[in-house]
């Protein structure tokens, strides 16, 4: 055993560079999902400094860990498909010495052990390396986003949580030895006599046009279906999450079908847009190996489609499903009264070290004294009820007087399945509730069907007495069992004028009462809405400054790339240095290869990236919030969100390319010809 960790080691060290690049990106996968725990930790520990705080925020915040953890597996795949490039190139320049051991008595089982065990020396290595580089990462990314959140978000001090730490290390490692299978397998599996034979370089390998012609089958009739025919418009809770993964991965299968194709049709434009000679080497060069360039290009475009997705998807969430209810009270210029300025963020809040954010029993009153008659209210509890939980166990949910809920009408909450005939006496008559659609199909139950949730004081039987949505997607649970439930006052007042009744000058008699109570604050629902966009952009930069990382991830794909498309051609790069090239000729010949892998990757990485947003919108669907729109006007404009995002990716990655690429250029035409000659 100890021989094999030997010849393992010395495999690595021969080939340090690579080697290097491999850990770096299994480092930072594992340092990425670490950091991405930090931040949600930070933000839980800045937010969650009370127990009416933790009732209102814990379950949301608590999204952000999945999210987070997400983002981390992206970069580790990215890490996972430069592993399988290096070994698989690696071994390929081998050959000829694992031929030789193996005609010298060395057994499949023991080629594949040494292979192996070269995988395993990178992934314990880049995982203690990752976990050691989060504690630094995490508190960069941290500060980094603190400036764009300003006020809206609170940050505490966050360390990395033990379960995280083991789960990203062992999905570095997993990661790494899974990678480097198929190589390992084809490495033991070749006979000792075909091991031997000198390899050739890599000629020019046409795409497969059956391939690509199915790749671009594949993604055009699945875009044409979601389009025509929209999943959406049917598809209910449980089924709309695996059936939009699913959809997903036919997509991401039909890139991967077609990309081949895409890099050799680049490839002949190339060669008619660029004159000259260097021109056409550095497009040809594209076609040769063929497999690895096809990785490489993959490894960038899935690093953009996925920022892209994500930052789609954020808009499509944050704007058209959780807040779209928002969104129509804030027409009917709605506002909130509270103890905190809901729109001005949680900084302020802290700032302010306020003993409670409920509403104190004399506020309440001068405040219903001042609204009566003028206008329609809720006096909203927030309570926990891990049943009715919209998100996970720990969502918020509201507890509202049902009179007072039926005043305000959509403003509070759209009706899909009911009325407020039927819903009313039921919830005045005990506990009620009003739920979406996914919280009726987690549960079971339809409308009129009793379900038992957990009180303070034990078991309370609910009534759904109405399917819907909400504000927030929250459940509302009727008050008459208030006791059962919470014994804190309302924290949020929600005020609906009459139409005869002048919104500023409500707001104004409202605004006075500081003088008497000075820690009353109002809020426009039209601003918290704004408020709610400026939070879903705070997310899209966390996200996208961890999803970054990937595509560093993806750079380091590229320098492998080049380093073996350098080797390899060493021969060819002599003679043409030897017959007058120059320098600065083969340096454009050798960059520009990978700025045209680059930029392939990012017209692919933007193109599929829009195309995911409008499978996912158009897969997915709003019935789980028991929300009825037209799908299609939606997913373009979260695609239009995501737009500016994609083509700041696609300037970024043939400029990270030529990067990349700058060092095996540089290493390579340090010598003179003879010497390139020398070492072929």
């Amino acid at each position: 055993m100890a021989s094999i960790y030997g010849l393992a080691w010395r495999y690595l060290f021969a080939n340090r560079v690579r080697s290097l690049l491999s850990v770096a990106a299994v480092m930072l996968g594992v340092a990425v999902t670490i950091s991405g725990s930090m931040i949600a930790e930070s933000v839980r520990e800045g937010i969650l400094r009370s127990d009416e705080l933790r009732v209102l925020m814990e379950g949301m915040i608590a999204m952000l860990d999945p999210a987070m953890l997400f983002i981390g597996l992206v970069v580790m795949l990215a890490a996972g498909f430069l592993i399988f490039n290096t070994f698989g190139m690696t071994i390929t320049r081998r050959r000829q010495q694992i031929g030789g051991l193996r005609a010298l008595g060395l057994t499949r089982g023991q080629t594949m052990r040494v292979i192996l065990a070269e995988a395993l020396l990178l992934g314990v290595v880049g995982a203690a390396l990752g976990v050691i580089f989060s504690l630094v990462l995490g508190q960069l990314l941290i500060a980094f986003i603190k400036p764009f959140a300003g006020q809206m978000v609170a940050f505490g001090d966050a360390t990395p949580e033990l379960p995280v730490v083991i789960f990203a290390a062992v999905m570095g490692l997993l990661i790494t030895l899974l990678s480097v299978l198929l190589p390992a397998r084809r490495a033991a599996r070749a006979a000792p006599l075909d091991a031997l034979r000198e390899p050739e370089a890599a000629g020019l390998e046409p795409a497969r046009r059956g391939q690509t012609v199915l790749g671009a089958l594949l993604m055009a009739g699945l875009l044409a279906y979601v389009i025509l025919m929209p999943p959406g418009e049917w598809v209910a809770y449980p089924l709309d999450t695996p059936l939009t993964a699913l959809v997903i991965l036919l997509w991401l299968a039909g890139v991967l079908l077609l990309l081949p194709g895409v890099i050799g049709l680049a490839a002949r434009l190339g060669r008619r847009l660029l004159p000259g000679t260097t021109g056409r080497l550095m497009t040809d060069n594209l076609r040769r190996a063929r497999g690895r360039v096809t990785l490489t290009v993959l490894t960038l475009a899935f690093a953009l489609l996925v920022i892209i997705a994500l930052n789609g998807f954020m808009d499509f969430f944050l704007n058209h499903s959780v807040g779209a209810t928002l969104k129509a009270a804030g027409q009917r210029d709605a506002f909130f009264v509270s103890r905190i300025d809901i729109a001005g963020g949680w900084g302020e809040i802290i700032a302010r070290g306020l003993d409670s954010i409920m509403l104190a029993d004399d506020e309440l009153q001068a405040l219903v004294e001042t609204v009566e008659g003028s206008a329609n209210y809720t006096l909203n509890y927030f309570v926990v009820v891990p049943e009715l939980s919209f998100f996970g166990t720990g969502y918020f949910s509201y507890m509202i007087d049902p009179v007072l809920l039926r005043g305000v009408g959509e403003a509070m909450f759209t009706f899909s399945e009911g009325d407020w005939n039927t819903a009313l006496p039921v919830m005045e008559a005990g506990c009620g509730a009003l739920v979406s659609p996914a919280v009726a199909a987690r549960n079971n139950v339809g409308l009129g069907d009793t379900l038992t949730v957990t009180g303070r004081g034990g078991p309370l039987d609910c009534t759904i007495a109405g399917l819907g949505t909400s504000v927030a997607g929250a459940t509302i649970i009727s008050d008459t069992q208030h006791d059962q439930l919470t014994d804190m006052n309302p924290s949020l007042v929600l005020i609906l004028p009459h139409l005869d009744t002048d919104p500023d000058e409500l707001a104004a008699r409202i605004q006075a009462l500081s003088a008497s109570f000075p820690e009353i604050r109002l809020t426009w629902v039209s601003d918290f809405a704004v408020a709610l966009d400026d939070s879903g952009e705070i997310i899209n930069v966390a996200f996208n400054a961890m999803l970054v990382l990937a595509s560093f991830a993806a750079a380091f794909g590229v320098v492998n790339t080049m380093l073996m498309s350098v080797d390899e051609r060493r021969r060819e790069i002599g003679l043409l240095r030897a017959v007058g090239a120059t320098r600065a000729q083969m340096r454009r010949i050798i960059i520009g290869e990978a700025v045209f892998m680059g930029a392939v990757g990012g017209v692919v990485g933007l193109a599929a990236g829009l195309g995911a947003v409008l499978v996912i919108v158009l897969t997915y669907g709003l019935n789980s919030m028991g929300l009825d729109a037209d799908l299609l006007p939606i997913a373009l404009a979260s695609a239009q969100t995501a737009l500016a995002t994609g083509f700041a990716g696609l300037i970024a990655a043939p400029v990270m390319a030529a990067l990349a690429a700058w060092l095996p250029a540089r290493g390579i035409l340090r010598e003179t010809p003879i010497e390139t000659l020398a070492l072929t």
